[in-house]
């Protein structure tokens, strides 16, 4: 199917795509389904390089991303050690990417998304997976986490009107329970990351991958429908906990089952035009990237050094934060926050002598 694939779409791909994506071919499908090569092809040599050089002395979002590092995949070996090569490997595409798509730079639930791709992929190739999940049109997830998260509002709004329409038992079971749909945030920022078991997980991924934000409506269907006898016995607090917590730990269908069930939402819904909801007013807060990508790169190496080096002679000091006002569409900011020894484990030797200049002129922290 994978050679198919270079001359034509493969004519049972969705099929195979139901059935699971094989665990060693898992990395190709879902680039080729994200179309990172074209994505690279199309950029600038060293791109993803400059952007973590310059994201290590004036990124806005360092701390954070370093915090949100080490809470992410806590149960896989390779997410585990702190400073570990996986953990570097999602510091540096969370760190970059913040720097590349400035409208939404950093946001909670990114990097589950990013290390679920640095399972299967290098750094440079989830770096490209992350933006291709934003921008492509058949996922779209930069509305997700644009500020005032306009996609979210949106989808649950339309999700809400599912409930109404297909489970209006359950729809009303809620209403009296006060259960709102919270929940949605965590389902649908990471695709059902961690809110069901992980092999299942990856299952929804294909077809996400594949299909797109339908999924993302489909499944929130297609759980209700399946645990609605449960759902409608439970007090607010337990629905919440059933639902956030419980699901992960025993799904209580197999995963077959489950998968079914969701290509029979996703067929129903697809037959009755309720898919997906209907596009974005003119008027509302826009979902896909309107500024430029990358505005940091718009200034050279020298003239962020100087700026340093002004912010150290004017007697500025570590733990603190500064401003630096730029010629570029946002300001860039200079956190820092950690320890000579924590920050050194991020410099990697393939590009110290690209900031060495900088060590000099500063005591700014330099994550890696």
């Amino acid at each position: 199917m994978v050679d198919e694939w270079k001359a034509r779409h493969p004519s049972k791909l969705p099929e195979r795509i139901w059935k699971g994506v094989p665990e060693k071919l898992r990395s190709v499908i879902w680039q080729k389904l994200l179309g990172v090569e074209e994505l690279k092809k199309g950029q600038k040599p060293n791109l993803y390089r400059e952007l973590l050089i310059r994201a290590r002395l004036v990124s806005p979002d360092i701390r954070q991303i370093d915090l949100d590092i080490n809470r992410t995949y806590r149960d896989n070996l390779a997410f585990r050690r702190r400073y570990d090569v996986k953990q570097q490997s999602l510091f540096h595409v969370l760190a970059a990417y913040a720097m590349y798509n400035t409208e939404i730079g950093y946001c909670q639930g990114m990097s589950q998304i990013a290390g679920l791709f640095l399972m299967y992929m290098d750094e440079e190739d989830a770096f490209w997976a992350l933006h291709s999940l934003m921008t492509s049109r058949r996922h779209a997830m930069h509305g997700m986490f644009a500020p005032g998260f306009p996609k979210l509002h949106r989808f649950q709004e339309h999700y809400e009107k599912i409930l109404i329409k297909y489970l209006p038992k359950l729809k009303k079971h809620f209403d009296n329970e006060g259960v709102i749909p919270s929940y949605l945030t965590k389902w649908w920022f990471g695709c059902f990351l961690d809110r069901v078991p992980f092999p299942l997980a990856l299952r929804i991924w294909d077809v996400f991958l594949y299909y797109g934000d339908s999924i993302l409506i489909a499944m929130g269907y297609n759980i209700m429908r399946l645990h609605q006898k449960t759902l409608k016995k439970l007090s607010m607090e337990k629905c919440l906990d059933f639902i956030q917590s419980g699901l992960a730990k025993d799904f209580g269908y197999s995963f077959d089952d489950t998968m079914e069930s969701l290509k029979k939402c996703l067929d129903k819904l697809q037959k009755d035009k309720t898919a997906l909801p209907h596009p974005p007013a003119p008027d509302a807060i826009p979902e896909f990237p309107v500024k430029p990508l990358g505005p940091i790169l718009a200034r050279s190496m020298v003239d962020i050094r100087m700026d340093i080096a002004e912010i150290q002679s004017k007697g500025s000091r570590a733990n603190s934060v500064f401003e630096i006002s730029t010629s570029t569409p946002s300001d860039a900011v200079i956190r820092t926050n950690q320890t000579d020894d924590e920050q050194l484990k991020f410099i990697d030797e393939e590009n110290e002598e690209e900031i060495v200049a900088a060590e000099e002129v500063t005591d700014l922290d330099l994550l890696n």
